[in-house]
């Protein structure tokens, strides 16, 4: 028997389609898949045992380990894990290599918005940017737009700037708008809120105040 991991096996079929008899051929062996597919608890189990012993590489158990507390902890409600395991879909290596699949995009954006009504003010952004670019959902400008106004409002800087940056040039449905642009780009600067710029966004959003 040969073992698959679920999603790289349904991106291939996705890729090669269905043959004319009904099945996939194997990406391995160039044979038919038998028609049914079962999970491999007894591998998953293995790989967790392997893990908890340390025979592994150390670092590769302690990202799964992470990876695994983090899952946990969004499951049980927890906002801040909800938007790290959202990141940990779209870049699992944190090294921006990785090219997230649509499941994986929408599996993010699921994670952002239940940290979003769990009023968490980066859940709203990210919810609010995916659904502004249609990453992981269906487009919709206008609650994208909402999500972003209430992360801004909650302290969220980097939405402040989105803001200032969407009306300055019209972007995102909204209508060019100086001096709403103005008021969003001084309060991305302004020192009360709980997520601040770094050094880069200060940067556009100080060259976009000397503009407007």
């Amino acid at each position: 028997n040969i073992l698959y991991e679920r999603k790289a096996l349904i991106e291939y079929i996705n890729q090669e389609g269905i043959a004319p008899d009904g099945y996939v051929n194997s990406p391995t062996t160039k044979k038919p898949l038998i028609p049914t597919i079962v999970p491999a608890h007894q591998a998953r189990m293995a790989i967790l045992h392997l893990v908890a012993s340390g025979i592994l590489d150390r670092y590769l158990t302690t990202a799964w380990k992470d990876v695994m507390t983090m899952k946990k902890n969004a499951d049980g409600g927890d906002a801040r894990s909800m938007v790290d395991f959202g990141y940990w879909f779209c870049d699992p290596e944190n090294n921006d290599s990785h090219s997230p699949s649509a499941e994986e995009e929408q599996q993010a954006f699921i994670l952002w918005k239940r940290a979003a009504e769990l009023g968490n003010a980066e859940g709203m952004a990210e919810a609010g940017e995916c659904l502004i670019e249609g990453y992981g959902v269906k487009q919709d400008n206008a609650l994208g737009i909402k999500l972003i106004e209430n992360a801004a409002r909650n302290g969220f800087a980097n939405s402040c700037l989105s803001l200032a940056l969407d009306y300055d040039m019209g972007l995102s449905g909204l209508r060019k708008d100086q001096a709403t642009a103005k008021y969003w780009a001084q309060k991305a600067l302004d020192d009360s809120c709980s997520w601040p710029l770094d050094e880069g966004e200060r940067e556009i959003a100080q060259r976009l105040l000397q503009e407007l």
